[in-house]
């Protein structure tokens, strides 16, 4: 591994530290993540997940931005969200074994970093307290992105 290689993974290292979802977590369980994780890159219009599909992985995007769409290809296709780097998307077919509840699609080159809910399951195995941390930051960002989403339909139901 070249040192520019390395210098690269140490600042995506440090961005996993800025993620809303790992505050708190320590760097030996933020680097078993970080290690854990697959990268994936998505060209802009391809589709990364699918409504109604199954899912076991949360995505962390390390660069690039994606569009949440609901109803995606249909008249009533609505776009819920727009995401952006150190922003993460899948987080619920993590917690439970859900269908996606959205498409998502690269809105231009985008950089991911998958983790398997497996992945997860095994950590919290050995730092059972980190899966508390990890469960109260989500609660915080799912509660911030229902209340963004809230006028956006409230304002369609009249």
């Amino acid at each position: 591994m070249n040192v520019g290689n390395i210098a690269e993974r140490e600042k995506i290292f440090i961005a996993f530290r800025k993620l809303h979802l790992f505050t708190g977590v320590p760097d030996d369980v933020l680097a078993v993540f970080y290690i854990a994780s697959e990268e994936k890159i998505f060209r802009a219009g391809q589709i990364i997940v699918k409504e109604g599909e199954h899912g076991d992985e949360l995505y962390i995007i390390g660069s690039g931005s994606v569009d949440v769409i609901v109803g995606h290809n249909t008249p009533n296709q609505t776009v819920v969200a727009s995401l952006q780097t150190t922003d993460f998307f899948g987080e619920m077919c993590v917690i439970e074994p859900f269908v996606r509840s959205a498409t998502v699609v690269a809105r231009e080159s985008t950089l991911l970093y998958a983790l398997k809910s497996n992945c997860l399951n095994k950590v919290y195995q050995v730092w059972p307290e980190q899966q508390s941390i990890i469960m109260a930051n989500l609660a915080g960002v799912l509660a911030h992105r229902i209340d963004a989403l809230d006028p956006f339909f409230k304002d369609r139901a009249y």
